[in-house]
């Protein structure tokens, strides 16, 4: 009886009707991996962008994705601007050496991924986070001002988040403790790490 109950499902297995192996799709551009094509700076011209893209054809890829985007220091001089003529008339190359070569093109909707328009308000604006930290000694008030000393990110209006301090044996929110004009009333009694958190926009 044992040897029945061992074999039972080995013949159940054999008795049911296999599904027939479906066959892979035919090969084609959609089939085939392709690469996102990052443009530094679209610091590009005709002659390497027909090199790269010969280079990914014959790498089996089946197309790009151009991604225009910041640049890359030591190339100032060959940047293009994003939409100008120039930009275009690349941008006519890429698509006259892709349909060549029987390789597809795509390219994402601006330079990047944060997305703009008029719909988009500062408030849902892309946004980053800034950390500031300050050092406090048991006794010694902060004399500086808790705002953001990048000139660049003060320009986007930053917004104070959190003010924590961190000592040998505590963690205190400071939030509160701040002056409208960004002064901390606050002495220590003991050494303290102070972290400032604010809410800025990428620009």
């Amino acid at each position: 009886m044992r040897y029945l109950l061992i074999l039972l499902p080995f013949a159940l297995l054999l008795s049911c009707q296999t599904t027939p192996q479906q066959d892979w799709p035919a090969e084609s551009v959609t089939t085939k991996p392709w690469t996102r094509w990052w443009w530094m700076g679209n610091a590009v011209d005709d002659a390497n962008i027909r090199k790269q893209l010969i280079a990914y054809h014959e790498a089996g890829l089946g197309g790009v994705e151009i991604t225009p985007i910041y640049g890359a220091m030591g190339f100032e001089e060959q940047y293009i601007d994003y939409l100008s003529k120039d930009w275009m008339d690349r941008l006519q190359t890429v698509i006259r050496v892709a349909d060549s070569l029987g390789i597809g093109v795509d390219m994402n909707l601006g330079t990047g991924w944060p997305y703009g328009g008029p719909q988009i308000t500062p408030e849902y604006a892309a946004s980053k986070m800034v950390v500031q930290q300050y050092s406090l000694k048991v006794g010694q008030a902060l004399k500086e001002k808790i705002t953001v000393n990048d000139e660049k990110q003060a320009a986007m209006r930053p917004k104070l988040v959190t003010l924590m301090a961190y000592g040998p044996e505590t963690t205190i929110d400071l939030t509160d403790s701040l002056s409208e004009d960004g002064l901390l009333k606050w002495i220590p009694d003991a050494n303290y790490e102070l972290y400032a958190i604010f809410a800025s926009k990428t620009g």
